[in-house]
């Protein structure tokens, strides 16, 4: 009797401790997932997606190989191939894709069955590009001609492939960090019909959770007005709900619906789920509100997201509070719509973007100058390849630096944050497309001459001063080609010899005034400063002759000021400086006769290591995301930079009669030189900067200086991409009260 009574009690025990049956009926294995909007409920939109960087911690090749994982764990051909397996499993299964710099990648080693697949996929609408540029572009650093080829090549791609059911309708910026007016648009211009991002400022935030206005109507252009109005939307990132990451390696709980299997949490899932859900829902207006279920490099392994996904589908449905579905943002974008609502209006743009009270996102806008400089010099190129490519039977091709161009536009490549072996691999590309390109050139220009079997070359190192077709002193034949489609007068900087006589003529054999400067730190050598006249889309040619030495022709020597002020002219405007302390005084417009006071230096903040003492994302440093001095942390008042100069600034200055020039050279490592060529209405200012001195153990964030009298009252005004000007006001924004946390 006693085992037979432990019998019984054992039993009771393992009774006692079983989980309750769910209140929702399992089906293991069976999922409807059929489901679509309603009218009566809130429907929660699921966008099954990865965010695949063209570069960042490695290389756009590593992160499609997958190679490096000791960096990242990620590999996109493998994402890709995935996903394509689990569209097979299910029609009802959706993902959109934005990258085609990776998608053309893996679509060139695809069979001619799979490539009939995905087609059918993009047809039926279970696979939809989003955006579809070469990458994710940057929106505060690139040019707008680039950003719009980037875009340009991988819609060109997808109508080669796909046909017109593949162009977007919707624009997918939600890495970038801030966002610009002209990208807005962009989109427009290219029939979107809405663009939606994850990053705004934390403050704009809370107030537009609150008023319940992170949808809006962008109006970002003043000169072209409502045709290019946009329907906006900021997400709360890009990722899951807290929980519910189903990428593999994941630590959140898969959905166990298995009565077999202990730990059948259905319930609890679908509970967490809806209040989610309705948590979001309280701050978006419609019945409508998007999912955005991945993140970074996902779905390598797609089963484990959409065998959890089609589960979560189910059971909520089931569950009924909500009606859950798979969607696209295009889907998305037609239910609001279809709710005719008024939605606030915005007119300006969404920068600069911080995401803590100490973390503001202006580091990138000047990080990597170098390579931003070789991205801008390489647009000017792609340009003149592209004209010479169609405007001439030239040899080669520019799609090598069209492609590279459009990696470079990512927002983590000419925005500077990438890591260094990154960085390399860009400049990597951008050099072989140039070498490409350079073929192009040099037969288009040679075909325009009549003279094909011409040989030329270029001279990418001018800012060097290095260019070995005129330092030799030899007789040059120098061809300019101008991509504009307006005649330009342009001065051209050659680099010559100083030991050589030269004369320059132009294409009908008159003379052209030439000037010739010293170069600094290179006696052996001069500029010649002359001018051009070159047609639209057209070319000139200038004959550089060179003969023996003349003294008389020699640059002349650099001048030290005289008296307590000197001044360098043009004609149009005279340039003032004090003798004493180097230093600009009054910018004189000899047209009109008003006069500005300014003074232009150079200056450093100490970078913060972010080891500071606040609770207020302490462990922040500054560096190439975000500009963030160690001075301004909890104080009241602006902090000030250190001055470069240890004293009084060295003037010199050179006049001739083609450019005035005035040479201050701040400290060992900073210089600038400000000139006026003869009758021209702008003023030019090269400068160098570094070798930054770090022995110290201080980092430094370097800054340009530049004081008037003007009096602004605070507003100024900045291009958008190059394109519309936008206002701002110092320490203030049109739609939301800005709390000062880092005053600089």
């Amino acid at each position: 009797m006693a085992a037979k009574a432990f019998l019984c009690l054992a039993g009771l025990v393992c009774l006692a401790a079983a989980a309750a049956p769910s209140r929702l009926k399992l089906t293991p294995g069976r999922y409807n997932t059929t489901a679509g909007p309603v009218d009566d409920k809130l429907n929660v939109h699921i966008v099954a997606h990865t965010h695949d960087d063209v570069g960042w911690l490695k290389t756009v090749d590593e992160y499609y190989m997958g190679a490096n994982n000791s960096i990242q764990n990620a590999g996109v051909q493998y994402i890709l191939d995935s996903v394509v397996l689990q569209l097979r499993l299910n029609p009802n299964r959706k993902f959109i894709y934005v990258e085609i710099a990776f998608f053309k990648r893996w679509w060139e080693e695809q069979t001619d069955a799979t490539k009939n697949e995905v087609r059918g996929f993009v047809n039926s609408g279970q696979l939809e590009f989003i955006n579809a540029g070469w990458c994710m572009s940057d929106e505060a650093s690139p040019y707008y001609v680039d950003m719009v080829d980037q875009q340009t090549l991988g819609h060109q791609f997808l109508l080669k492939e796909f046909g017109t059911a593949a162009i977007p309708h919707t624009g997918w910026q939600i890495d970038p960090f801030g966002h610009s007016a002209f990208m807005a648009t962009l989109y427009a211009l290219m029939g979107f019909n809405s663009w939606f991002f994850g990053r705004i400022d934390y403050q704009d935030m809370l107030v537009r959770e609150a008023a319940l206005t992170l949808e809006m109507v962008m109006k970002p252009s003043p000169s072209l007005g409502d045709a290019v109005d946009i329907f906006t939307g900021v997400m709360h990132g890009y990722g899951p709900p807290s929980g519910y990451n189903f990428n593999i390696g994941s630590s959140d709980a898969p959905i166990n619906d298995d009565p077999r299997l202990e730990g059948v949490n259905v319930d609890e899932r679908v509970d967490g789920f809806v209040a989610a859900c309705q948590a979001l829902a309280a701050q978006y207006r419609t019945n409508n509100i998007m999912l955005t279920m991945g993140s970074d490099f996902q779905y390598n392994n797609a089963n484990t997201w959409y065998k959890n996904l089609d589960k979560l589908i189910h059971y909520t449905n089931l569950d009924g509070r909500v009606n859950a579905f798979y969607s696209t943002p295009t889907i998305y974008t037609n239910a609001k719509h279809a709710a005719q609502l008024t939605w606030p209006a915005k007119t300006d743009d969404f920068f600069p973007y911080a995401d803590h009270p100490h973390a503001f996102w202006t580091g990138y806008f000047t990080s990597r100058p170098a390579l931003k400089g070789y991205v801008r010099s390489r647009s000017n190129y792609l340009q003149v390849c592209r004209q010479l490519e169609l405007q001439t039977p030239a040899v080669g091709s520019s799609q090598t630096l069209w492609e590279a161009m459009g990696l470079a536009q990512h927002h983590d490549a000419v925005s500077g944050t990438e890591k260094q072996h990154v960085a390399d691999d860009y400049a990597r590309h951008l050099s072989n497309g140039t070498a490409a390109c350079r073929v192009v050139v040099e037969s288009g220009l040679a075909a325009l001459l009549g003279e094909p079997a011409l040989a030329l070359t270029d001279c990418p190192f001018l800012n060097q001063s290095v260019c070995d077709a005129t330092t030799a002193g030899v007789d040059t034949v120098v061809v300019a080609y101008n991509p504009l489609g307006r005649a330009r007068k342009e001065w051209v900087r050659l680099p010559v010899p100083a030991s050589r006589r030269l004369a320059v003529q132009d294409a009908t054999g008159l003379a052209v005034p030439v000037s010739l400067t010293p170069i600094a730190g290179q006696p052996a050598l001069q500029t010649a400063v002359f001018q051009l006249t070159v047609p639209p889309l057209g070319h000139t040619t200038a004959f550089l002759t060179f003969s023996a030495a003349d003294d008389n022709l020699s640059a002349p020597a650099p001048e030290q000021p005289v008296g307590a002020t000197d001044s360098i002219e043009n004609g149009v405007y005279r340039m003032t400086f004090d003798t004493t302390t180097g230093l600009g005084l009054t910018l004189t417009d000899l047209r009109t006769g008003v006069v500005t006071k300014f003074t232009h230096t150079w200056g450093w903040y100490n970078a913060s290591s972010g080891n500071v003492a606040s609770d207020q994302n302490p462990g922040q440093a500054s560096g190439a995301y975000i500009f963030r001095p160690n001075c301004t942390e909890n104080v009241p008042t602006p902090c000030h930079p250190f001055a470069v100069d240890s004293g009084a600034v060295q003037l010199t200055f050179t006049r001739t009669a083609n450019v005035q020039e005035a040479r201050q050279v701040f400290s060992p490592w900073v210089s600038n030189t400000v000139r006026l060529y003869a009758n021209a209405e702008a003023i030019e200012l090269e400068y160098t900067v570094g070798p930054i001195p770090f022995q110290d153990g201080l980092g430094r964030e370097v800054v340009s200086i530049w004081q008037t009298d003007l009096a602004t009252q605070g507003v100024f005004y900045t291009d958008s991409n190059g394109r519309d000007m936008m206002k701002r006001v110092m320490n203030y924004r049109p739609t939301w009260q800005l709390n000062i946390t880092d005053p600089v």
